[in-house]
């Protein structure tokens, strides 16, 4: 039987293919099943959601940093899990910049959820520190360093910065110049110290200088090489080459090549034999342009130097002819600045066949104008005495000589008229140029200016609209535009900001208030209102703490004046910025919300607003090197030769704390007969200082552990102790301070006259310590315009300190020292200065004033012309001191050059008291003299010669004064 023929596919194959089929089923099957892409995650997401958090770990390269991760995660165990709220806190850690990697891992708990959050600090700078960098300071090669403090290591970002230092070496000749970076291992905490190390080599100098133009070679170039200022074995610097290369081209342009090009290159040679220095050919390559003539003709006030800088001809550097109808009107502006009412100007432009341009100018100055008088017309509600305040040509009017008549200062001075009636509240007052009077000889021109005041608009009403969190009462207070009150526009936009800003302060930033004016021109009154939308209210949330590496996190946070939760107020940004700002610690501090650029939904009238989500604040500051150590030497007439160590450290441990160890030493004078007063004086003084230490009171607080020993007269004093002291700022120009002082005083050497003096029976014995426990209140006062170059302002202080056995002294006394300051600019350059200082003294009847704590008077800084502390009760010529001081002094300070040089007349007067019973006219002494003061960065160099008014026999003549710093 003859078999049938099969064909088909081997059994292995076609179970491969049933496989197959099998398998294309079930994706499809899946693919129809499964929702769409994204999907998985949403399910996983809200697998999650209404469960509690069980438990939370960071897992974190650098322990130190969770806490700070917790915080700002914002998510605690038993909150119900919220992936939007953990998005939002992985975007806080994430703005930081200091996270290589961020993630969170969610795992399913029996009872909620756990979350795992790795965090992976990068390395980031801690310090940047600069050697070789002589003869350029420090801080020229920190401004092209790009990287901070703070930011993450990146070493191609170091390496650019590198360049950059390598450039501005060889922009100062140092063509060898290379820098390298060296990075310390990093810490566990991931901070890394950079140094950049320079090795600048030796300057370029210059073999030869060439002149090229054209192509060919400028034989005669003297001219040209004393403006660049450089010659064969200069030093080639190109900061200082282009510079002057600039000037040249000015100087060029002004004789007509307008289109002028300098350029330069720099062929360095090789080294030749054992020449230290590198050599280099300097080649100086011009391209004048064609050749523009430039002629003024007919001007004879105004110089051709004057015009040309001027015009704008040269300062674009076109002659095409928009430029020169501009150049037209800027001589008759220079004309007309200086009184030349007349002035006519035109142009003439010939293009020569060689392509040469020749422009002349014709000036027909006419005659120079000067101003005779300014009168009002029209003018009712304001003065003219007022008026003529206003204006700018009516000041600085010199006696027995006219000023010429600006007509551009007076025609912006109507427009400051204007401006002053609409401040005053006439809104439909026409302020315009009236009639011009001319002299016989037009050499004279008086101006009238007539006014139409039209009414002064009152305030008849104020309203309110969509406040629903203040009432009226309330808003009306934050006005100063009320009904029976003056309109003024500028007061009237006062007011809407005025508004905005309260609301601002009370967490309502998205506030909106508009305002709406009806006037009633017939009447003279006008109804204000503002229509407010005050929206939802914004709370404080996280504070992201960002660029601190020294500083610690807690420190700058405990430094903000607001917390999670309140209010957002712009006042507590403010103050907070102000605060960090002035410690001195940052270089750069920006204090920000964030998210307030996105207000919620609009709300429904007269619904009560909403509240919002809390707003984080970022906080970015950039830290700067705190530690320094100062040496100082000077001298002074009084205590001759002193010299200062001072360490000091403004951000110990990172903590704001602001430590000062110093060292003084005075009394080399006494070696050489230099001095009289204290002969010798050694000061050991530590203090500590933490400006923030309450910072939503605004309190500071200062301790200051001291060691001193002086000679001074009629006695020694070694005195040891501390002193603790709170301050408070209560206004920006108000400052109140609680001192306690604990000191330990003891007295060597003490005169026999001191010992015998029979108004101290009490004073103690020799090398008897004496303790010192007091207490002392102050207030200061300060609205001068400097600290140590003050111009105008006052300064006052009021100290009332009480010691006693009560507090664990050994003394008993209440002292009370008052001052007060006060600066008056006379004019622009002379100043007159004012201070008065006094004190006064009560003791029980059964004790005695110590020495060292009675008031002094006479000498360097008091009245001069006087030995030092010899005013006041004296026994055997030594003074005693006493219980009651008055001073002095007044001085006229003029500029002689700039604010730099002063000249100064100045009269003392004062003296000391046993007793006010004693106080009388007759006994103040009084002392003249002049002086020289040099403004220095440490303070004024200070010359003085004074001279004793009402000389007693036994008294010098005089004494000269040499010393840094001002009397007050």
């Amino acid at each position: 039987m003859r078999m049938k023929k099969t064909y088909g596919l081997p059994l292995d194959f076609r179970h491969s293919a049933f496989a197959a089929y099998i398998l294309m089923i079930f994706l499809i099957f899946s693919a129809v099943s499964l929702p769409a892409t994204g999907a998985p995650l949403a399910e996983e997401a809200d697998s999650f959601a209404n469960k509690p958090i069980t438990d939370i770990r960071i897992v974190a390269n650098v322990p130190a940093i969770m806490p700070q991760v917790t915080y700002l995660l914002g998510l605690q165990i038993g909150d119900i899990f919220n992936q939007e709220l953990l998005e939002q806190g992985t975007d806080r850690l994430n703005m930081l910049n200091v996270f290589s990697s961020v993630q969170v891992e969610k795992q399913p708990d029996l009872y909620g959820v756990r979350l795992i959050v790795t965090i992976k600090k990068q390395p980031i700078i801690e310090k940047i520190k600069i050697s070789g960098n002589y003869p350029l300071f420090k801080n020229d090669v920190n401004k092209v360093i790009s990287a901070r403090i703070g930011d993450p290591f990146d070493f191609e970002s170091l390496r650019q910065s590198a360049r950059d230092i390598e450039q501005l070496y060889q922009a100062e000749g140092y063509y060898q110049a290379r820098v390298s970076i060296h990075a310390d291992e990093i810490k566990k905490d991931q901070k890394v110290k950079v140094i950049f190390r320079i090795k600048k080599g030796c300057r370029t100098k210059v073999e030869e200088v060439q002149f090229e133009e054209n192509g060919e070679p400028i034989r005669y170039s003297f001219a040209f090489q004393s403006i660049l200022g450089i010659y064969a074995g200069y030093t080639l610097r190109e900061v200082k080459l282009k510079k002057n290369i600039k000037q040249m081209e000015s100087i060029l342009i002004n004789q007509g090549f307008l289109k002028v090009k300098i350029s330069y290159q720099v062929i360095h040679l090789r080294q030749r034999g054992s020449r230290p220095n590198s050599y280099a050919i300097l080649k100086i390559i011009i391209d004048r342009g064609k050749t523009v003539h430039v002629r003024f003709q007919g001007n004879h006030y105004i110089s051709d130097n004057l015009l040309r800088s001027r015009i704008t001809l040269f300062e674009n550097r076109s002659y095409a002819e928009f430029d020169l109808q501009e150049s037209i009107e800027d001589i008759r502006e220079i004309y007309l600045e200086h009184g030349f009412l007349f002035i006519e100007a035109s142009y003439e432009k010939k293009i020569q066949d060689n392509g040469e341009v020749r422009i002349t100018f014709f000036i027909q100055e006419g005659k120079k104008v000067c101003l005779d008088k300014i009168t009002f017309k029209g003018n009712r509600g304001i003065s003219s005495k007022k008026l003529r305040g206003q204006m700018l040509i009516l000041q600085n009017i010199t006696p027995f000589r006219r000023n010429v008549f600006n007509k551009l200062v007076y025609e912006e001075d109507l427009k400051a008229l204007k401006a002053l009636y609409t401040f005053e509240g006439y809104p439909w007052a026409e302020v315009l140029d009236g009639n011009t009077t001319f002299s016989s000889a037009r050499r004279l021109i008086s101006k009238t200016v007539s006014i139409h005041e039209g009414p002064r608009v009152l305030v008849q009403n104020v309203s309110f609209q969509g406040n629903y969190l203040f009432d009226d009462s309330v808003l009306m207070k934050k006005v100063v535009l009320k009904p029976g009150r003056f309109f003024s526009e500028k007061k009237w936009q006062e007011d809407r900001k005025k508004l905005a800003i309260f609301y601002s302060n009370h967490g309502y930033v998205f506030v909106n208030v508009t305002p709406k004016v009806n006037f009633n021109k017939e009447k003279g009154l006008v109804e204000l209102s503002y229509i407010i939308e005050e929206g939802h209210k914004a709370f404080f949330g996280k504070s992201i703490i960002k660029g601190n590496v020294k500083t610690r996190y807690s420190a700058i946070r405990d430094s903000l004046v607001f917390s999670e939760g309140e209010e957002f107020s712009y006042q507590d940004i403010i103050e907070s910025n102000n605060n960090l700002s002035d410690l001195g610690i940052f270089r750069a501090v920006r204090v920000k919300p964030i998210g307030l650029e996105k207000p919620g939904a609009p709300l429904a009238t007269g619904a009560p607003p909403a509240e919002e989500k809390n707003t984080d604040i970022l906080v970015e500051v950039e830290e700067m090197n705190t530690g320094r150590a100062n040496l100082g030497v000077g001298f002074n007439s009084v205590q001759g030769y002193r010299g200062y160590l001072e360490l000091r450290e403004d951000n110990l441990a990172g903590t704001f704390l602001a430590t000062t160890l110093r060292l003084e030493y005075s009394g080399i004078g006494k070696q050489y007969n230099l001095s009289n007063g204290i002969q010798y004086a050694r000061k050991v003084s530590l203090g500590i200082n933490d400006p923030l230490l309450v910072p939503r009171q605004k309190i500071d607080g200062n301790l200051n552990l001291f060691d001193t020993y002086e000679e001074k007269i009629g006695y020694d004093l070694r005195q040891n102790g501390l002193k603790v002291r709170l301050g408070k700022h209560l206004h920006k120009t108000t400052n109140f301070s609680l001192t306690y002082r604990l000191e330990a005083a003891r007295l060597h050497n003490v005169n026999p006259a001191l010992l015998t003096d029979s108004s101290s029976p009490d004073i103690p014995e020799e090398d008897r310590e004496l303790t010192i426990s007091s207490i002392k209140p102050a207030l200061s006062f300060d609205t001068r315009d400097s600290f140590f170059n003050p111009r105008r302002g006052v300064f006052a202080q009021i100290g009332l300190e009480q010691a006693g056995e009560f507090m664990g002294g050994e003394s008993s006394f209440l002292k009370l020292t008052t001052l007060m300051a006060e600066f008056l600019p006379l004019s622009r350059k002379l100043i007159l200065a004012l201070e008065t200082t006094g004190g006064y003294a009560w003791v029980p009847s059964h004790q005695n004033l110590p020495i060292q704590e009675r008031f002094y008077t006479g000498g360097l800084n008091s009245v001069r012309g006087y030995l030092e502390d010899s005013l006041g009760p004296q026994n055997d010529g030594v003074p005693t001191g006493g219980k009651v001081l008055l001073v002095n002094n007044l001085e006229f300070r003029y500029d002689l050059y700039r604010q730099l040089l002063n000249g100064v007349l100045f009269f003392d007067a004062g003296n000391v008291w046993d007793s006010h019973d004693n106080v009388t006219l007759s006994s103040i002494r009084s002392s003249a003299g002049s002086g020289l003061r040099l403004v220095t960065p440490v303070g004024p160099i200070r010359l003085d010669y004074a001279w004793i008014l009402g000389r007693k026999q036994g008294e010098p003549n005089g004494k000269f004064y040499i010393s840094v710093g001002r009397v007050f």
